[in-house]
């Protein structure tokens, strides 16, 4: 079984949104794996905006770059997750703003993984804590899997050491591919140097 790290892609002519919506959950509060829908108001207030310092980005990927690394995406990633059975993710409903301000799709979630798997070998691994957020990895320079101590049925999840980092196997891998969903980029968990690039 292989793990890989999922991040955005940047692509030149997709959107790119900004911060997160301005209502509901504290920014800090999407990076720590806990359940937040009771926090999030309705999906016409939660709003996620065209970056302006993208004016050329307008196309709707799958998954959508923003600013904050957080997985944006639509109903066809979800369907995907669903079909494989992926539970104890939360999909945060939103409502896209165009540079105009003009609502453009109401068909995007934040996901929020909510399972956390020890997947980071804390033995092996090269890494520097974060002296902010304590137990929590701040970055990491060579990742080695501790493949015993993950779930078997954990398929899309965050690093417990590192709960800003999303990890999928490779049947979701695979079932995206399949899907051909767009506008992400992976990285082999195993040897991660800590980068999206």
């Amino acid at each position: 079984m292989k793990y890989w790290v999922i991040y955005p892609v940047m692509i030149s002519d997709a959107a790119v949104l900004t911060r997160v919506p301005k209502v509901g959950p504290k920014a800090y509060k999407y990076f720590k794996g806990i359940s937040l829908l009771d926090e999030c108001p309705s999906q016409d207030e939660m709003t996620m905006n065209y970056d302006d310092d993208y004016p050329e980005g307008i196309k709707l990927y799958d998954i959508l770059s923003n600013i904050r690394d957080l997985i944006v995406a639509n109903s066809k990633v979800k369907e995907c997750l669903d079909g494989l059975g992926v539970a104890n993710v939360e999909y945060i409903p939103i409502s896209l703003l165009n540079h105009k301000k003009e609502l453009v799709s109401q068909d995007y979630f934040i996901l929020n993984p909510l399972c956390c798997e020890n997947i980071i070998d804390m033995d092996k691994s090269e890494y520097r804590m974060d002296p902010l957020d304590e137990g929590q990895i701040a970055s990491i320079d060579n990742m080695v899997v501790d493949f015993e101590q993950v779930a078997e049925s954990a398929k899309f999840f965050r690093a417990s050491k590192k709960k800003d980092s999303f990890f999928i196997t490779d049947d979701v891998k695979q079932a995206f591919e399949a899907a051909e969903i767009t506008g992400y980029k992976l990285f082999e968990a195993e040897g991660w140097d800590g980068l999206d690039i």
